[in-house]
């Protein structure tokens, strides 16, 4: 009985301006635990905070910090997206969850069904990396993601994001996002973080089937785990996770 608690775990407030009808702005304030303090577990964090502008009916392009376009859940995470309490692990430790990273992009879409983003942003930084923390352990590249928390953007990262839906009820996509995480800092050369996915969803009726699978890699970590040697957690080298879901919508309608 003395664990029973109660909690505001995520509370999140967004807001918007529409310039003209082909730009606008859009951010997202997110507070955890309903307090957040140098003596509070609550954290205090924008999600998102871009500005956006529509070029012509297949192409735009935004600019600030926004969500990576990686997955199923990162762009769209509302709870309605999945199904469950919480986000599934992949898409939480091996896709670092609500990623999001400072930067231009471009989307596009085709009159086929293709959608497809690329861009140029902020990236990891693997000096951030707590070798004698085991949080690394479950989440790979959680604790050196910036967030654009003066982030270190000597190296700039690079993604490219594919998506099909010319089929109704069939989406097939993958994803890539790579950079250099040494960002100049010293002990670190050539540190390339590469993580990629691919993912299929098919609604056949109230079915919906799901699989995902994503693989990254950190390059050239030995020189700094010799250093990292004794501490519970190094670098590693590469790491993965895939699901695979089905579900059933149940009509439970009167009509």
């Amino acid at each position: 009985s003395s664990q029973t608690q109660a909690d505001l775990a995520r509370a999140v407030l967004g807001w918007g301006h529409r310039f003209d009808d082909r730009t606008r702005m859009a951010a997202e304030l997110e507070v955890e635990h309903a307090v957040a303090s140098a003596t509070d577990k609550g954290e205090v964090e924008i999600e998102q905070f871009y500005a956006e502008r529509q070029f012509n009916e297949r192409i735009g392009g935004r600019a600030g910090l926004f969500l990576i376009p990686i997955g199923f859940l990162n762009e769209h995470h509302e709870p309605t997206q999945y199904y469950g309490v919480f986000r599934n692990q992949v898409e939480t430790q091996i896709i670092p969850t609500t990623w999001r990273e400072g930067g231009f992009e471009l989307e596009g879409n085709t009159i086929g069904g293709l959608r497809w983003n690329v861009g140029i942003t902020t990236g990891f930084n693997l000096s951030k990396w707590d070798a004698t923390s085991t949080a690394g352990q479950e989440e790979p590249l959680g604790s050196i993601h910036q967030e654009l928390a003066l982030a270190a953007a000597d190296d700039l990262a690079q993604f490219v994001a594919l998506n099909y839906t010319g089929i109704p009820g069939l989406r097939l996509g993958a994803s890539v996002f790579t950079g250099d995480a040494s960002q100049g800092q010293p002990g670190f050369d050539n540190n390339r973080v590469t993580l990629w996915e691919t993912h299929a969803r098919w609604n056949p009726g109230n079915w919906d089937l799901s699989a995902l699978y994503s693989r990254g890699t950190i390059s050239n970590t030995r020189d700094v785990n010799l250093t990292l040697v004794g501490n519970p957690t190094l670098i590693p080298e590469s790491f993965l996770g895939w699901y695979v879901e089905a579900a059933y919508r149940a009509n439970l309608s009167n009509d």
